[in-house]
């Protein structure tokens, strides 16, 4: 038996290569998705002590950023604005600008913020979604969407390729991997910072009636369903030529590594475990946490 305030949980992430062919390693890219990661940390920050007027306020600011990379930022902005700006610069020159990974980015980065608008309105009203619901809206609050479009950048992807059924349910499975692990390993913090609303393991928790470690099993039985489909559509993905087969294949391999990264990301951050991140990912057991805040506090 396990003391009360501890749980077990199982890396849900076992994507194997899905690709023989190396990625090639571009150092601006990889620099370009460290910023895209802490673009998304201060954006989190802030937004999570934001009710929805206020999370619609920094969605606003930086949505503007994206789409007027070029206009000087407001004195007195918040500096997620100048961040928003200053990435957007340098990957718009990274591609040509017609580019559909620019559009594509810019879309789900729009739907990405307004997802967490709507989080920061169910937060502030005490909504308790069901689970079903609840990841429906996770998928775009996540910020996955945003992210892979950096799997795309330099790829060229055709545009009957990149929307074919497969391929979009390939990225819809990659999200909702990296969503219920993230949920699992951030439930601890965000219990701690009254942030449980928008967290699976509460919301499993409460409709079926579970205790904390059972809701971490239905979740990880939930994503091993949900591995064994990603492996299916990458088996059976249609072929559009040599060429077009090869960055597809490179794009699928960027979906199945963000999901290994982002685990390894959980656990040598720093964010969810503190200085504890590698020592948790081997026992895989966490503790939960007393009350606490986050680094930005509403007086800011």
């Amino acid at each position: 038996m396990l003391p009360e305030n501890e749980v077990r949980f199982d890396s849900l992430l076992h994507l194997p290569r899905v690709i023989a062919d190396p990625m090639f390693i571009i150092l601006e890219l990889i620099r370009l998705g460290c910023d895209l990661m802490n673009l998304f940390y201060v954006f989190d920050e802030y937004t999570d002590i934001a009710d929805g007027f206020g999370a619609d306020k920094i969605r606003e600011m930086v949505m503007d950023a994206f789409r007027n990379p070029h206009k000087p930022r407001p004195e007195g902005e918040l500096l997620v604005g100048a961040m928003a700006q200053d990435f957007w610069i340098r990957a718009s020159n990274y591609v040509t600008p017609d580019a559909t990974c620019l559009q594509h980015f810019i879309k789900d980065f729009d739907e990405y913020t307004d997802a967490v608008v709507r989080e920061a309105e169910d937060r502030a009203a005490g909504v308790y979604r069901t689970f079903d619901s609840y990841l429906a809206l996770r998928r775009f609050s996540s910020g996955c969407y945003p992210s892979f479009a950096l799997c795309e950048f330099g790829l060229y992807l055709p545009e009957e390729a990149f929307h074919h059924p497969r391929m979009q349910s390939l990225r819809e499975q990659a999200t909702d991997l990296i969503a219920m692990g993230n949920d699992i390993d951030s439930y601890a913090m965000e219990k701690a910072r009254g942030l449980e609303t928008h967290n699976g393991v509460e919301l499993v928790r409460r409709e079926h009636n579970l205790d904390i470690q059972g809701a971490i099993n239905f979740i990880e039985a939930r994503a091993a369903e949900v591995h064994a489909g990603f492996l299916d559509n990458v088996a059976n993905m249609p072929s559009w030529g040599e060429d077009v087969d090869r960055r597809v294949k490179i794009y699928i391999d960027g979906l199945a590594q963000w999901v290994r990264g982002n685990d390894d990301w959980t656990f040598e951050s720093g964010r969810y475990f503190g200085s504890r991140g590698l020592e948790i990912q081997k026992s895989r057991m966490m503790t939960l946490l007393p009350r606490s805040t986050g680094f930005v506090k509403k007086s800011d």
